[in-house]
């Protein structure tokens, strides 16, 4: 069962202050089949759908991810799923996708919010919620076909790169801190500081990296 949240103390380090970030809908589909017009799903299906398989694979665990559990689960008929997705692993793709487009969104909402990228980066890793689809998603991928987690990971060197660029290997090393905290949540293996601690860590993080554009070019 996947945990429900990045990293507990996070809900309460952001409790005091409003999320720049509104709700972010899933972007829509394009049919690639042939479906009676009846079957037809209303529009937003899609994404409840996406939303159904996050919580049946946080709920119940990534083996019990099946079209009919999310279906069900989704109040959706087996034929308005197949309308979107015609197979588990294209809907387990459609996650990984969702996922990472979902949390670039965050960081795209913060830049226009005027937060350099590191900031903003650091900003959306620790607000309960930015991460929620994504890390079931990967979980969901890696059971089904590890092939699946191929366009995370080039998200993730895009990440990487863009943290490189703004503040070197600082910009880096803050990335690696903030991943692991997201990767311990994603395994249940529990908080190791207190909120006080985290608080004061991520403060930290935020002073780590240089301004943007201050990386030397060529810098490791």
């Amino acid at each position: 069962t996947v945990p429900s949240r990045r990293y507990s103390p996070f809900m309460s380090l952001h409790s005091t202050r409003p999320s720049p970030i509104g709700s972010l809908p899933g972007t829509a589909a394009t049919p690639t089949r042939k479906t009676p017009l009846a079957t037809i799903p209303e529009p937003g299906t899609r994404q409840k759908l996406l939303l159904a398989a996050t919580r049946v694979i946080r709920r119940d665990g990534h083996r019990h991810l099946t079209l009919a559990a999310v279906a069900r689960e989704a109040g959706v008929s087996k034929g308005g799923l197949l309308y979107h997705f015609p197979s588990k692993e294209a809907l387990v793709a459609a996650l990984v996708e969702d996922g990472c487009d979902q949390f670039e969104a965050a960081l795209e909402t913060r830049r226009q919010a005027g937060l350099d990228w590191l900031t903003g980066y650091t900003d959306a890793a620790t607000t309960p919620g930015e991460l929620d689809e994504l890390g079931p998603a990967l979980l969901g991928a890696l059971a089904e076909n590890p092939a699946l987690v191929e366009p995370a990971r080039q998200h993730f060197r895009a990440w990487y790169a863009q943290a490189r660029a703004e503040g070197g290997l600082s910009g880096v090393l803050a990335l690696l801190v903030l991943d692991g905290l997201f990767i311990h949540q994603l395994l249940g293996i529990g908080p190791m500081v207190t909120d006080a601690e985290l608080t004061e860590g991520l403060a930290a993080l935020r002073q780590l990296a240089p301004p943007a554009g201050s990386a030397k070019e060529g810098q490791p």
